[in-house]
């Protein structure tokens, strides 16, 4: 055996680990660190429109995937593993607990617009059942709106 098949990352194996448990989908990674990025609050603000967007579309999907794949044969587990997942995704709306504290737009938070918006095209293989386009326009509408939310807060506590 060659010391090149010890390394996970060699010869595309993580990918190939990733596609396998995951389906490829992007939550098995964003939905954790975004916990984490949570539960460290300072960090929330440079964030909170991509929380908010993926909380959004990934719902959507869990959705669209119920749609799919309910039938009268459907079982219970399979049910539940969907709430749960689309539980954990609305989790993610947290930062509209404090709009005035988590969603002050910031350069970062546009970085992020363009980086998934890039993301929804380029991403090798989509294993979701919203098209690319749609989670580009979504990601580009949310963060239009998380941003007129913002200051709609601010100008009505202004007055």
């Amino acid at each position: 055996m060659s010391s090149s098949n010890l390394n996970l990352l060699s010869d595309n194996n993580f990918s190939k680990l990733f596609s396998y448990y995951s389906r490829g989908q992007l939550s098995w990674v964003l939905v954790p660190i975004a916990f984490f990025i949570i539960y460290n609050k300072k960090y929330i603000k440079y964030f909170s429109y991509a929380f908010i967007t993926i909380a959004i579309i990934g719902t959507i999907d869990i959705y669209l995937a119920y749609k799919y794949h309910f039938n009268s044969t459907t079982s219970t587990i399979l049910i539940v593993i969907l709430g749960l997942a689309m539980v954990l995704h609305l989790i993610l709306l947290y930062p509209l607990i404090n709009i005035k504290k988590y969603m002050q737009p910031n350069i970062t938070q546009y970085i992020f617009c363009v980086f998934g918006v890039l993301t929804s095209y380029l991403w090798p293989y989509w294993p979701y059942l919203i098209s690319r386009t749609n989670v580009a326009l979504t990601t580009v509408l949310i963060y239009l709106a998380s941003t007129l939310l913002y200051f709609s807060v601010l100008y009505l506590l202004w007055n």
